[in-house]
């Protein structure tokens, strides 16, 4: 965890635009544009994990879609009137992201278990002790 928090100590808060709703089988997400001005965070947070536990973590999907989770599904059933519903555009947002939460996810898809393990704020003074 020090390793992320000191490749995060010099990375300012980032502002991202949230607004296009995308439909997963699985959960409704927004997309975090533009994705690349998160990469600083996802490589520290490769970093953290390999210092952390000695392998490589892996995405969930490639290519990358930095997306804020609305609602998870756990039921079978038609998007239709959810996408109807809900439609695939909200009112565009911009949003500042200042730190990441670290966790250890267990469980099945369905109902992970995700336990903290440290936050780590954007721009952190170098010395700030966080958990190992």
């Amino acid at each position: 965890m020090r390793e992320a928090g000191r490749l995060l100590a010099r990375t300012s808060p980032i502002t991202v635009t949230i607004g296009c709703v995308l439909y997963h089988p699985e959960a409704i997400v927004l997309k975090v544009r533009p994705a690349e001005r998160l990469l600083p965070m996802l490589e520290a947070v490769r970093v953290a994990t390999r210092a952390a536990t000695g392998r490589d973590g892996v995405l969930a999907h490639e290519p990358w879609t930095p997306h804020v989770t609305v609602a998870y599904s756990t039921a079978n059933g038609p998007s239709a009137p959810i996408i109807a519903a809900l439609g695939r555009r909200l009112p565009e947002r911009e949003i500042t992201i200042g730190g990441i939460s670290l966790v250890i996810q267990d469980g099945p898809e369905t109902s992970w278990d995700w336990r903290p393990v440290a936050e780590v704020p954007f721009g952190a003074d170098r010395h700030q002790v966080l958990p190992e």
